[in-house]
């Protein structure tokens, strides 16, 4: 497409996710070649405001870019190397886990090869609308202390955000500072990103979006502000400012900055099919077709970002309702083959036994994190650990579906007919589930 069909097409995309209900809103910027931007903004602020270029967005784990990058900076910087252990970053005393006398480094945090889980379980019993707000270094540590791995550091990719929030905390106590202050200090104020923060200005709270969870209910923000993990998700942000972000990582001879992000960007370990990992960049493709990309999630929010160093092109995608994921949005403009995700289709729920719904009751490991699954009046209540309690609805008896996000489950019986697991299918992403009680 031309580039003014390409707006066009962008412009229609977004208000039909907004009007058909998909999403309360939902911001978007591109840039062509030639650093030529287009916005497009649709959409509920809340409180009566409209969405517009200057919301101010929770941008979830696109923060891991930043620390990502911070990393690569402080390298070309001899502050630190990729190959330190994370434990000699921390204070004495303080014991990281290990295997086979493998330490975990900093680049192992980077490109979630650590084998340490996707969150801590020692998260405690604060409220899941926010559940990060208040995790310590001392519970982070004493996490530490009595982790034992399951693999080698280094030898496989799993996704973390404990690993990347370790990762911000870790640097931060190099440089001395917090990661707020880091991040501002070494990022956002080189690239005039003055309407991004850990902790919002009082002017940015004035111009922030109501998050909005999967029912389309208003929830609270979550709140970093004393999070040893920042740096795992904690930033907010505005299209204008994360355009600016974007365009950066576009220049890989400008600045020492734009230098240590095309550092970032450079792919270290394979990650699945077809998508290898730099320092928190998502690489896919290769040669001229390859993609640069990572999305985020908080309880209320969806944010997706991606480049495509090759034709000079780059967007991001901010929403904020959790109904209806954005990352489909960014690839396909910047590979229009890759389609756009149709609207979920109409599922009819059916009535189970009581007895088939209690053989799927128990606890299951998804990618390290611990999902308790219990009987529900209408089907299954799924518990994740920091998230709001979900529905999952009976179709048939081994396939479930959420009425609240664009999700399936099938679960899983091994020869003895003992459930053994699940797959899910999440917004074009198939994962296995393993029960583990």
């Amino acid at each position: 497409m031309q580039r003014h069909e390409t707006i066009d097409h962008l412009d229609a995309v977004i208000r039909d996710r907004v009007d058909s209900g998909r999403s309360e809103g939902i911001a978007a910027g591109m840039i062509f070649a030639g650093a030529d931007t287009h916005v497009v903004a649709h959409g509920d602020a809340g409180g009566g405001r409209r969405l517009d270029a200057d919301s101010v967005f929770e941008i979830g784990s696109i923060t891991k870019l930043f620390t990502g990058t911070l990393l690569a900076a402080m390298a070309h910087n001899g502050e630190v190397q990729l190959s330190d252990p994370v434990a000699s970053l921390l204070p004495a005393g303080v014991s990281v886990p290990a295997l086979k006398r493998r330490q975990i480094t900093l680049e192992d945090l980077a490109t979630h090869s650590s084998g340490l889980p996707r969150d801590p379980t020692t998260l405690g019993p604060g409220s899941t609308a926010n559940p990060y707000s208040d995790y310590s270094a001392d519970a982070l540590y004493e996490f530490l202390a009595g982790h034992e791995l399951a693999r080698e550091p280094g030898s496989r990719v799993e996704y973390s955000n404990l690993a990347t929030g370790l990762l911000g905390h870790a640097l931060a106590l190099r440089a001395g500072t917090t990661y707020g202050e880091l991040v501002r200090e070494r990022i956002l104020q080189p690239l005039g990103m003055t309407s991004t923060a850990v902790t919002p200005s009082a002017q940015m709270d004035a111009r922030a979006a109501i998050g909005h969870d999967a029912r389309g209910r208003p929830i609270p923000a979550w709140l970093w502000g004393k999070s040893t993990l920042a740096g795992a998700g904690a930033l907010r942000s505005t299209i204008g400012d994360m355009l600016r972000f974007a365009a950066a990582n576009l220049d890989d001879e400008g600045s020492p900055l734009q230098r240590a992000m095309a550092a970032a960007q450079a792919p270290q370990k394979r990650m699945s099919l077809g998508m290898r990992v730099g320092l928190n960049w998502h690489v896919l493709g290769s040669g001229d077709r390859t993609l640069l990309l990572h999305s985020g999630a908080t309880g209320g929010f969806f944010s997706s970002i991606g480049i495509r160093p090759a034709h000079q092109t780059a967007i991001v995608v901010l929403s904020n309702s959790r109904r209806d994921s954005v990352e489909d949005i960014a690839l396909h403009y910047l590979h229009p083959r890759i389609r756009l995700t149709p609207a979920p289709k109409q599922r009819k729920a059916i009535t189970l036994a009581p007895e088939v719904l209690d053989s799927y009751a128990g606890e299951y490991d998804l990618a390290g994190t611990i999902v308790r699954v219990t009987r529900a009046p209408e089907g299954l209540s799924v518990h994740v650990p920091g998230e709001p309690e979900d529905l999952l609805y009976p179709e048939s008896r081994t396939r479930f579906f959420f009425k609240e996000m664009n999700a399936q489950v099938r679960m899983k019986r091994d020869l003895r007919r003992r459930v053994s697991g699940a797959v899910l299918h999440q917004d074009g992403v198939t994962v296995a589930v393993r029960k583990v009680s």
